[in-house]
């Protein structure tokens, strides 16, 4: 392949009259671009083809070797032809990225990390036990892992980010709680790529149900944080549920765009944080289920509108009487 390669390559670069470019002249002569081959200094269009099959975290790399380089790898051509090259859809890409100069912060990132399509919440369902997962209160019986869930309907099988999920968290006669605090940053959206990215989204889903024969409160809290994972903002949803098979879907979300620049270059950190029981006080398993949690990023194009208070209520609280089951004390530590 090497040797068809240069055959193609010679023909491309002979002169009108036959000869081969002569390499006789200085790199600053001719134009030095960072890449000679058998002593030809190889066109910018042939130098994005061999650049866009370097190995993804050599990109950072590429950019210090020299100006052209640099700029190679933030022409669209170029991310075109990596995204080719290694087979990740291109469509994924939003016409407003690509067109931003610093796009190419979130094409290399997602060609790294999937920031486009990841779900950043660690075992969402509990296949894995409690793994990621931090208890924060552990009241009744104490919340366990339920494959398949009992009582209710399966979980749905017809959803591309949760193939194959069979289990599900279930808890108990008295709270319980725990989070996932996800590190933004680790996952390549660092200030500079969610700057790329305005107007973008942070959807926070869950599916959750009780029983039918008991029902049950649920609850879902999410936190926006800085560096020291100090609080930002927050919202909240509190849900009683009746008696029910059905799965339903909780939401929150959290809209950012061009005014809110300030807020973006001090976030780093989702704090997620579920938790229920069920409103009857059996002895047993027979509070909420919770399974398919998820954080995501979706870029939303020029019309997004931030909506801090949608889709969830930053200061409810559920409160019952003192010694109820579904007393449920707001705190994040």
């Amino acid at each position: 392949m090497l040797v068809e390669m240069l055959k193609w390559l010679g023909t491309l670069l002979k002169r009108p009259d036959g000869e081969m470019e002569s390499s006789t002249l200085s790199p600053e002569e001719l134009e030095w671009n960072g890449l000679m081959l058998s002593g030809i200094i190889l066109p910018e269009p042939v130098l994005e083809i061999i650049l866009s099959k370097v190995h993804g975290e050599n990109i950072v790399a590429l950019k210090r070797v020299c100006q052209l380089w640099n700029q190679i790898t933030k022409r669209i051509a170029f991310w075109k032809l990596y995204f080719e090259h290694n087979k990740i859809p291109w469509n994924i890409i939003p016409e407003y990225v690509k067109e931003n100069e610093n796009g190419w912060l979130v094409m290399y990132m997602h060609a790294k990390n999937n920031i486009l399509l990841a779900n950043f919440i660690q075992n969402h369902s509990g296949a894995y036990g409690f793994d990621h997962w931090q208890i924060v209160k552990d009241g009744g019986g104490k919340i366990r892992v339920e494959e398949p869930p009992l009582g209710c309907d399966p979980l749905p099988e017809d959803e591309i980010m949760f193939p194959d999920t069979h289990s599900c968290f279930s808890t108990s006669f008295a709270w319980s709680i725990k989070r996932q605090r996800i590190d933004l940053w680790k996952y390549g959206l660092t200030t500079e790529t969610m700057l790329s990215l305005i107007p973008f989204r942070i959807e926070v889903t869950e599916k959750y149900t009780a029983r039918f024969d008991c029902g049950g409160v649920y609850y879902l809290a999410v936190r926006m944080e800085d560096r020291r994972q100090s609080h930002m903002f927050a919202k909240r949803i509190p849900v009683r549920i009746p008696q029910t098979m059905e799965w339903k879907t909780a939401k929150l979300n959290f809209d950012f765009r061009e005014k809110d620049k300030n807020v973006i270059k001090k976030l780093r950190y989702v704090l997620f944080r579920h938790g229920g029981c069920d409103n009857q006080f059996w002895a047993g398993h027979y509070g909420t289920k919770m399974a398919h949690a998820c954080v995501r990023i979706i870029p939303l194009g020029d019309d997004a509108t931030v909506q801090y208070s949608s889709d969830g209520d930053e200061d409810m609280n559920i409160s019952d009487d003192e010694s109820g089951p579904t007393r449920l004390a707001i705190g994040w530590r």
